[in-house]
């Protein structure tokens, strides 16, 4: 692999990798939001901290369960990585849905803050509004997007978790089988709506991620004396679809 062009910072304790590619990725799509200048720029700068508040609600959930992780941020969103795979591969089911949920918690909790702040000020002018739309939306927007089933996603791992967690091993495969097909689903229903990134998001993130073909393998087949430890990583759940 080539050196990473970017720059680790410690947050709370936890190690952070901001790439240049991640502003690019914003910029991105930005631009194909239809967004200029200073309202383009809050975009990049808004969307950002909510992506760290997001990564930094899984680490802190990894945390509570004694697992230390870090973050890394490229051109499609970030990612958060335990440390020690190993450690957290013994994580139970319950434990990884709520390192799973914890970070769209917190765009949900965020943009519910939001919302009711943008009531209070309905009646500001556009240099108010606009900024307080665009926080409500990198958070309330991307946290329910996040939670749609697709494999690669928060919500997919969730479900994966929440089967595992009541039927046991053959839940988890049940879980992963469940977020592939709702995958391609998603993507049917979104090209119908004309929501384009949505429905590559579930096709490049669902139907095309090679590790959730591998993790439902490593399910089905029968236990072997060496497993490859359970998925850990949380992350790319938090590539935001484009304002419609």
């Amino acid at each position: 692999m080539g050196k990473s062009m970017g720059v680790t910072l410690r947050i709370l304790g936890i190690p952070v990798t901001i790439e240049p590619w991640i502003v690019l990725g914003l910029l991105g799509l930005g631009v194909l939001s239809g967004l200029s200048g200073e309202f383009l720029a809050e975009w990049v700068a808004l969307g950002f901290v909510a992506l760290l508040l997001h990564e930094l609600g899984h680490a802190l959930a990894f945390r509570r369960f004694r697992v230390e992780s870090s973050i890394t941020f490229w051109l499609l969103g970030g990612f958060t990585v335990p440390n020690d795979q190993e450690v957290a591969s013994r994580l139970s089911d319950r434990q990884m849905l709520v390192v799973a949920l914890a970070g769209p918690a917190v765009g949900l909790v965020l943009g519910a803050v939001t919302l009711a702040v943008g009531l209070a000020f309905r009646d500001a002018g556009r240099s108010i509004q606009m900024p307080l739309f665009l926080w409500l939306y990198v958070n309330l927007g991307w946290a329910i997007f996040n939670l749609l089933p697709i494999s690669s996603l928060d919500g997919g791992r969730a479900l994966g978790h929440l089967a595992g967690a009541v039927f046991g091993q053959a839940g988890r495969a049940i879980g992963l089988a469940v977020g592939l097909v709702a995958s391609g689903l998603i993507a049917v229903l979104a090209v119908e709506a004309r929501l384009y990134s949505v429905a590559v998001i579930a096709v490049v993130f669902g139907l095309f991620n090679p590790d959730a073909f591998g993790y439902l393998l490593d399910e089905i087949r029968p236990r072997r004396a060496s497993r490859r430890p359970r998925e850990a990583v949380q992350g790319l759940e938090d590539d935001p679809s484009l304002p419609q």
